[in-house]
């Protein structure tokens, strides 16, 4: 029969691992946040030297919610909807993001995907033939970078799923407490 406090321990320990899954989580989103913020500053706010996060200042207070300075410039900058009959949505978008940033994207994406899939097989081919001087260390290498989880793949998404466990705990959090190297899971 297990003793009170070694249930209390239990407790503190699965408090402790949510507490820096939170703080991870919060962490991950601080630059996501940041970049949303600064999406919606004006120009002259976000290269304002000293920079604030919320363009709120007014020269008499340092915030004012009622001062905030919010500008969709950009959004319409890249999108730049204009009206048409002809369209099922009743706008096109004529702005940078289908005539620039799509392609460019497409372009990057596709001849990363090419590159790094000509390379792996090239590389693939010399570990299945040849024996060469390191070959067992490289391959453990390669493994041991390949064959450990990492904390953002897959299920992690950062959310609470059920009260006091956040879903980043089925990686993570099993994976402190072993569970993910004996095959079983955390759920």
């Amino acid at each position: 029969m297990s003793s009170p406090a070694i249930g209390n321990r239990k407790k503190w320990g699965l408090f402790l691992t949510n507490l820096l899954l939170v703080l991870a989580c919060l962490v991950a989103i601080l630059p996501i946040a940041t970049t949303v913020i600064i999406s919606f500053k004006k120009q002259a706010d976000i290269t304002r030297n000293p920079p604030v996060l919320f363009p709120c200042d007014t020269p008499q207070k340092r915030f004012d919610l009622s001062a905030c300075r919010w500008a969709t410039e950009g959004y319409q900058r890249v999108f730049a909807p204009k009206p048409s009959e002809s369209s099922p949505l009743g706008f096109v978008l004529t702005g940078k993001l289908v005539r620039i940033y799509i392609p460019n994207t497409l372009l990057y994406a596709v001849s990363t995907a090419l590159l790094v899939m000509i390379a792996a097989s090239l590389a693939g081919f010399v570990f299945s033939r040849y024996h060469f001087r390191g070959h067992n260390a490289l391959m453990a290498a390669i493994m041991a970078v390949t064959g450990v989880p990492t904390f953002y793949q897959g299920d992690s998404a950062i959310c609470v799923t059920r009260p006091g466990q956040l879903s980043a705990a089925r990686f993570a959090g099993s994976a402190i407490q072993g569970e993910v190297f004996r095959g079983t899971s955390a759920r």
